[in-house]
């Protein structure tokens, strides 16, 4: 069994700049002197004296590749204080920060992220989505009348819910904190805030933890997202998933994280929600307000050329 940190190079050109498949470019990160470093940071052992770097490329070419002396330059993804954290947006704070247009762009991925009306903070994830399903329930009641056969039914209300899987795996060391840290404050979005109000002789209130939540363009859109509340939320710890062992950081790393999102619309719903040129309005302004941010973006709805 070889070890992750045992270099492997399939090629023999010597070159790394020319060597430009991943293969390569991972095998040239795998034997330089950044990962040496991390090696060391994780107390792995480099005693072991195997060396596949010299039982394969000596036994084939008679040469030792030497390892890249630019890993940016070579794989032009990610410096390397940026490899040791991981993904920008897993380890990215949560803060009052919002999300930048080039954050939201096309070659940025998904945009996925919470905001805590409590105090505007962004709580942004990056992960795998599973079982995303929507689900809008109207209410009727009946009336019953002496000599008909049928009741009257009389529309009452509808509510709207939103429920997914995200599914969580650090891909380096630096996620792992990050992830828990933003899961833990996704718990928190299932319990108040404490505060005194000054309206009332500062008695201590609960502040209810309403947030805005958006989903690419499907839910929200780019500075409006969907307003509501976690209505219910689950964790779930594969029992195939592995463990961080380091002290102090003994948890699982594969996490699924089963979200319930109450909807509470920003305008009372209605027909007018799948209109583009509301109230004679030809300005869009009106038009922010749709089921779906698709919508208020390219303006789909009743009436749309």
């Amino acid at each position: 069994m070889l070890r992750r940190d045992a270099g492997i190079r399939l090629l023999t050109n010597s070159n790394p700049l020319i060597n430009t498949g991943l293969h390569d470019r991972y095998t040239a990160y795998l034997e330089s002197k950044w990962y040496a470093e991390e090696k060391k940071e994780e107390d792995y052992s480099e005693d072991s004296g195997v060396s596949s770097v010299r039982n394969v490329n000596v036994s084939v070419t008679g040469t030792v590749t030497t390892p890249a002396a630019s890993y940016k330059n070579l794989w032009g993804l990610l410096a390397k204080d940026e490899f040791t954290s991981g993904d920008p947006y897993t380890v990215r704070e949560i803060s009052e920060t919002p999300l930048d247009s080039d954050m939201t762009s096309e070659n940025k991925g998904m945009p996925l992220y919470f905001k805590d009306l409590r105090d505007n903070n962004y709580i942004i994830f990056r992960g795998f989505i599973e079982g995303l399903s929507e689900n809008i329930s109207p209410s009727w009641t009946e009336e019953n009348y002496i000599g008909r056969s049928e009741p009257v039914f009389i529309y009452e209300r509808a509510t709207r819910d939103i429920s997914f899987t995200l599914k969580l795996f650090p891909q380096t060391k630096g996620e792992l904190a990050p992830i828990y840290q933003k899961l833990n404050r996704l718990t928190s979005l299932c319990y108040p805030e404490y505060q005194k109000d000054e309206n009332l002789n500062s008695k201590v209130r609960m502040k209810p933890p309403l947030v805005k939540f958006r989903l690419g363009e499907l839910f929200g859109s780019e500075n409006n997202e969907m307003l509501g509340f976690i209505k219910s939320l689950s964790y779930t710890y594969d029992d195939g998933s592995p463990w961080e062992t380091k002290q102090g950081k003994r948890v699982p790393k594969y996490i699924l994280a089963s979200i319930t999102f109450q909807v509470i619309h920003m305008e009372v719903p209605s027909l007018d929600f799948a209109r583009t040129n509301r109230f004679g309005d030809t300005s869009g302004e009106n038009n922010k307000y749709q089921f779906y941010g698709i919508n208020a973006v390219e303006g789909v709805g009743v009436g749309a050329e």
